[in-house]
């Protein structure tokens, strides 16, 4: 199977970073593409929750691959963000949704 290029976004570190910084663990997952057609950029761990996120900047949009992904693996959490505040809203709204508190 040839090998998928992987481009990371430009806002991706800057989100990977603040989500660091406010004690989240990200593992960033976009070079599993290359594998795995429209793998998700990131994995995100938080209070013992999971999500994934695909990382978009400007007014790019989801990949046909990714699409394709999103759709076959919609029981699992992915969101689709594109600043800081949108990928830590999503987080705490997941996390609050599913907590048992």
């Amino acid at each position: 199977m040839p090998r998928r290029t992987c481009k990371v976004d430009a806002n991706q570190e800057e989100i990977v970073k603040m989500l660091r910084s406010l004690g989240a663990d990200v593992i960033p997952t976009h070079q599993v593409g290359q594998y795995i057609p429209g793998f998700p950029d990131l994995l995100i761990g938080y209070r013992g929750f999971c999500i994934l996120l695909e990382v978009k900047d400007g007014k790019a949009k989801l990949t046909a691959d990714e699409k394709a992904f999103h759709q076959k693996h919609h029981k699992f959490p992915i969101f689709t963000v594109r600043t800081q505040a949108q990928a830590w809203e999503v987080l705490l709204e997941y996390v609050r949704g599913k907590s048992v508190l």
